[in-house]
């Protein structure tokens, strides 16, 4: 079972929910874990960072900052609004959300490739990952990728864990597909300004050194009870099938039953909250 990690007052949002370990699964260099959020834990996601990735509140705070002075310069404030104002994103799109939420708090991970601005309106996703972005390890900053599914199915695992179209298949082409790797490199170079450029530029270094040297992430969201049985296999499949450098994590997320619906329509309520 996973400690909890400790942290100190002001460096992790307050009220991402960190959750109870329940199982862990080790198949080194993977490892798998079951998270649980009770209904209060779960409720304050909702209201806070999961409904602020959800509907890409900072997003919208960095376009009304720099349209601020058009504002002020008697322009049609209104509209002005509008262009601003995010648009939530889709229902499916609520795993990638809880993920977006829990690994920058618990897992030292930073996302700046916020899918949700790449969608094409009243169409599907683009093809591409859920997560790129960076994580803090020992010796400075390595590329982070993921992929995030959800289920309600009540089978264990889910059929969103199993077969070719499954998570862990995704995962396992992901470490071997080295040109999409490089593509999600280049354009991850794109959204890394400001304060976080050079860190990314200390993560491809490392990468470059060895291109096997970064990690993977797996998230499933659930909301039915914990079992290891959802990641038992996806963890020894993948141990076994990885470069001993790289680093694979799969978490579970359990909220409670029946929790997955409510959760989204929360989320996207008003717009939500940071």
């Amino acid at each position: 079972m996973p400690e909890r990690p400790q942290s100190q007052a002001g460096d992790r949002p307050a009220r991402t929910p960190i959750g109870t370990g329940v199982y862990r699964l080790c198949a080194e260099p993977c490892i798998g874990t079951g998270i649980e959020w009770a209904s209060g834990e779960s409720r304050d996601a909702a209201d806070g960072p999961v409904a602020g990735v959800l509907n890409d509140v900072i997003g919208s705070q960095i376009v009304t900052e720099a349209l601020g002075p058009l504002a002020q310069a008697e322009f049609d404030a209104g509209r002005i609004d509008a262009v601003a104002a995010s648009v939530p994103e889709p229902s499916y799109r609520l795993g990638a959300s809880v993920a977006g939420a829990y690994l920058p708090a618990w897992r030292d991970c930073t996302f700046r490739w916020r899918v949700s601005r790449d969608l094409r309106p009243r169409a599907a996703c683009p093809a591409g990952l859920d997560l790129v972005g960076l994580k803090i390890v020992t010796g400075g900053h390595c590329l982070v990728f993921g992929e995030v599914t959800m289920s309600n199915q009540h089978a264990y695992p889910p059929s969103v864990m199993r077969g070719r179209s499954g998570l862990p298949k995704q995962l396992e082409d992901l470490c071997a597909d080295r040109a999409l790797q490089r593509f999600l490199v280049r354009n991850l170079f794109f959204r890394c300004t400001g304060d976080v450029r050079e860190r990314f530029i200390a993560a491809v270094g490392r990468y470059s050194a060895d291109p096997n040297d970064h990690r993977f992430f797996g998230v499933l969201v659930r909301d039915l009870l914990p079992d290891e049985r959802d990641l038992w296999h996806a963890v020894s499949h993948l141990g076994c099938n990885c470069p001993e450098v790289t680093r694979i994590e799969i978490h579970t997320i359990y909220l409670p039953a029946g929790h997955l619906d409510p959760l989204a329509n929360d989320s996207t309520a008003d717009g939500g909250t940071s």
